[in-house]
Order: structure tokens, then C-alpha cells, then sequence
């Protein structure tokens, strides 16, 4: 379907016009969905649909709908455990700022699932549950592959933990 969806449409424009006048989030996991041109296993109308996905979801924002960050734990183009990740990259491809991709992954999520008053920032009476990363993913989104800490509920979680857990899927 999604391949033959013309996105400059006037049906098209007015979906995302009434998303956005009706406050509605888009919460799209494109790394679910992702494939590529030039992988031999993937058709060329799978790779226009996956590239109309993402034009879809680049329009949605420049007109106000609010994304989040969704995914599973895999994806065609992600090891295990990095789907998160790869979904951040993929929408600041479809046009958002790293930082507005942040935000989509941490407040703005927890808004979507009404837990913004226990999750989502650094605030006195949150869940102390937080990443430490190693670069400055507000400048490079790629960065927040470089995990360096985890904390969950307070407690720093051991990285030789974390990544025998990865080792082992």
C-alpha cells in the first residue's frame, strides 16, 4: 500500500492536516519497516514504500503532528537490542533535529503513554531510569549507540551486565 501512496495528494495532505489540528501523535517504528534499495532480498516497491514511510513521517512533523520513538527489538538493518537506536536515526532522516528526536524518545513518549509524571525527564520524584552516553547525540544521533552507564531505578546497572545480555540473543 504503502508504495503506491501519492504523498502529494490533496487526501494525503488532509489526513496529516487533521492529525495535527487534533493533536495526534505518530508514533511510526519505522526500523520495523525498513528496507533498502540495492539489499537483493528487498523488492523495489518494498523500498518505495519504506522511502514513502518516511517522506509520510517527515510531512507529519513539518505540519505540527507530534512523533514519538516506537520500535521493537529488531529490525532488518539493526542488531538485536539497537531497533531503538536505528528508529532515532530514521527520524532525523525523515527531517526531525536530533533534538527533537530526543525529546520524541523521552518526554514526548511518556506524554503518548500518560506517564509523563513518573517518566520521561530529569525531575525530583521521577524513576531514576537513565542513560549515560558517550558523545553528544544533540549534534550526532549516532551517538546514542555509545552507551557508556545505565541507571534503572536508581541503581547502576554493571555495563558487563548489559552486555552479556546482548551476547547472549
Amino acid at each position: 500500500m504503502w508504495s503506491t501512496i501519492d504523498l502529494e495528494s490533496e487526501r494525503v495532505k488532509k489526513v496529516i492536516q487533521i492529525a495535527a489540528d487534533n493533536k495526534a501523535y505518530l508514533c511510526p517504528t519505522l526500523a520495523t519497516f525498513e528496507r533498502q534499495r540495492g539489499d537483493d532480498k528487498v523488492e523495489p516497491y518494498e523500498a518505495k514504500a519504506f522511502e514513502n514511510m518516511v517522506k509520510f513521517v517527515g510531512m507529519a512533523h513539518k505540519a505540527g503532528v507530534k512523533i514519538v520513538t516506537g520500535s521493537h527489538t529488531t529490525g532488518k538493518y539493526v542488531d538485536f537490542g539497537w531497533a531503538y537506536q536505528r528508529e532515532m536515526e530514521l527520524l532525523v532522516q525523515a527531517g526531525m533535529t536530533p533534538m527533537e528526536v530526543i525529546k520524541a524518545s523521552t518526554i514526548d513518549n511518556a506524554e503518548y503513554f500518560r506517564t509523563e509524571n513518573r517518566l520521561g525527564s530529569i525531575e525530583v520524584g521521577k524513576l531514576a531510569d537513565m542513560i549515560l552516553i558517550d558523545g553528544d547525540p544533540s549534534q550526532n544521533i549516532k551517538d546514542m549507540y555509545n552507551i557508556d552507564r545505565v541507571m534503572l531505578n536508581g541503581i547502576w546497572v554493571p555495563t558487563a551486565d548489559i552486555q552479556a545480555q546482548y551476547q547472549n540473543k
